[in-house]
């Protein structure tokens, strides 16, 4: 099943966005999908407070995942985490062309 398709399935059976979109990639970032799911808890409804999308934090948290800094000094990974992550909020930001990725934002266009 392709990651849209879980992430999609998952939202389906009322999990935030955050927890779908982090548990679609669970598998390959070495997590249960149990994890994924407690790890993206908190972080649904816009961080419970209306603020950034919990499918950019879902997203975020996977690119930590894969590319995010875990040895003390290498910032080599620090520096391509980053860039990931600019890289994916501009793109996600693309289609309906705001700046704010806070749900508020996402809802009124």
């Amino acid at each position: 099943m392709k990651h849209t398709e879980i992430a999609s399935e998952l939202f389906s059976k009322r999990y935030y966005c955050s927890q779908a979109v982090l548990a679609a990639f669970a598998e390959e970032l070495g997590m249960t999908k149990e994890q994924a799911l407690r790890v993206g808890a908190c972080f649904g409804g816009g961080m419970c407070k209306a603020e950034v999308c919990g499918a950019c934090t879902g997203a975020l948290m996977a690119l930590g995942l894969k590319y995010g800094m875990c040895e003390d000094g290498d910032y080599e990974s620090q520096q391509r985490a980053n860039s990931y992550a600019v890289r994916f909020l501009d793109e996600f930001a693309k289609p309906v062309s705001y700046t704010h990725l806070t749900l508020p934002t996402i809802y009124s266009v």
